[in-house]
């Protein structure tokens, strides 16, 4: 009873990152149900809480998710506001959770083959997903059930990525193929959403890709292939070009403002986050060591608008749309250091890791790398619950799976 027990266990875990990928864009909040799920499964044996096994690179890692979240108890301690930062512990405790889960997932042989098949079928979804809400229900965006552009393109950009790392693992063979289409398909999708942080994070994604895993002159000659594509598709897909002429004309405005704090109209979209990083590095420069705390910086951007150092529209939104600044503005040089740690540390492993013969440690890459590029122009990669959990989930798979260690068997 007791192995029927284990292998229950593990097959389910294999389901749960199975459908991952594609059940949270299908269903409302089952990222983040999936993630939760995960970490309890760890429970159900204390075996596995045992970290007499866990190598040095794992253990640093585990160690800077706890920092994470204690950087967040010290932010609470040290600028009050307890009731906001309860608001807040949903989102926190997954940097906690992810302790649990790593040391669940590291005992799994084949899960990071699960999660890619996963993506895969989730290109394929998304991708009829894409097509109904963007030409059957003549959507300009296609947000999913989130209702948020953001996370369909930054997240199905990364599925691009990976999926595109598994196709030319298995290229010459038919399953090459299909994760070629698959990747195809993502990219589709990252299109029709119509996030232009989005568009950035799959050029990105493409770029590092061909850099890390072609020979230079394949390198070239895809990275060209890459910029005749985008301008093919820039000059044929009218959503494409009027986003990117819309960040451009916003950017133009923007420039031509004297003095954008006393610009008495409204600014655009872009020239809003140019106010607000400006606010948030304020934030940073007078309050370097913690912070003004989390939820505070529409309450002190308030102040730097009365004093005429910014623009209202600064003062609009609740976090200043870049991750970095808000880690800075709300916990300071502590947090930021920790924030810097936690996407570094394990992208240098990836990067030590990407020629060997798994494909996670590209994949770990383009993972980072997503979540980089993503943070440049939003705060929601660490901020908002499902962002979170698809980091957590991905990095717990392909960090364990990068370091190619033996397998242990659950029990």
């Amino acid at each position: 009873m007791p192995h029927v027990e284990r292998n229950l266990r593990a097959d389910l875990t294999l389901l749960l990152l199975f459908t991952f990928p594609m059940a949270g864009f299908l269903v409302r909040h089952w990222m983040s149900t999936i993630f939760v799920l995960l970490a309890v499964l760890l429970g159900c044996s204390r075996r596995e809480w045992r970290l007499r096994y866990v190598e040095t690179q794992e253990r640093a890692l585990l160690g800077i998710m706890l920092l994470y979240f204690l950087s967040f108890i010290l932010s609470a301690a040290v600028n009050g506001a307890w009731a906001e930062y309860v608001g807040r512990l949903g989102v926190e405790l997954r940097f906690l959770l992810f302790i649990p889960l790593y040391l669940l997932v590291r005992e799994m042989e084949d899960a990071h083959e699960w999660l890619i098949k996963g993506c895969g079928v989730a290109a394929f979804v998304g991708f009829g997903q894409a097509l109904y809400e963007g030409i059957w229900l003549g959507s300009p965006v296609v947000a999913g059930v989130y209702g948020n552009q953001i996370v369909v393109g930054t997240v199905h950009a990364l599925y691009a990525g990976l999926l595109l790392e598994r196709a030319w693992d298995a290229r010459g063979t038919i399953e090459g193929w299909v994760f070629a289409m698959a990747a195809l398909a993502s990219a589709g999708v990252t299109l029709f959403a119509g996030s232009r942080g989005g568009y950035l994070v799959l050029t990105g994604v493409l770029m590092v890709w061909a850099v890390i895993r072609l020979p230079p002159r394949c390198t070239l000659v895809f990275l060209l292939i890459l910029a005749a594509t985008s301008m093919l598709l820039y000059g044929s897909v009218e959503r494409l070009k009027m986003r990117v002429d819309a960040a451009i004309g916003e950017v133009d405005i923007y420039l031509t403002l004297e003095e954008p704090a006393k610009h008495e109209g409204p600014l655009t979209s872009l020239g809003q986050r140019f106010e607000m990083w400006k606010t948030a590095w304020w934030m940073f420069l007078d309050n370097p060591v913690f912070g003004v705390g989390r939820h505070r910086y529409n309450e002190v951007a308030k102040e730097y608008v009365e004093k005429e150092l910014v623009h209202h529209d600064a003062a609009s939104h609740g976090h200043p749309h870049n991750a970095y600044l808000a880690m800075a503005a709300e916990k300071g040089i502590l947090g930021l250091l920790v924030f810097v740690a936690l996407l570094l540390f394990p992208f240098g492993r990836f990067i030590a890791g990407r020629a060997r013969p798994s494909t996670a440690g590209v994949g770990g890459v383009l993972l980072i790398v997503t979540f980089m590029l993503a943070s440049l122009t939003e705060s929601s990669p660490f901020y908002q619950g499902s962002f979170v959990s698809i980091f957590m989930v991905f990095l717990a798979v392909l960090f364990s799976a990068s370091e190619s260690k033996p397998v242990r068997p659950l029990h």
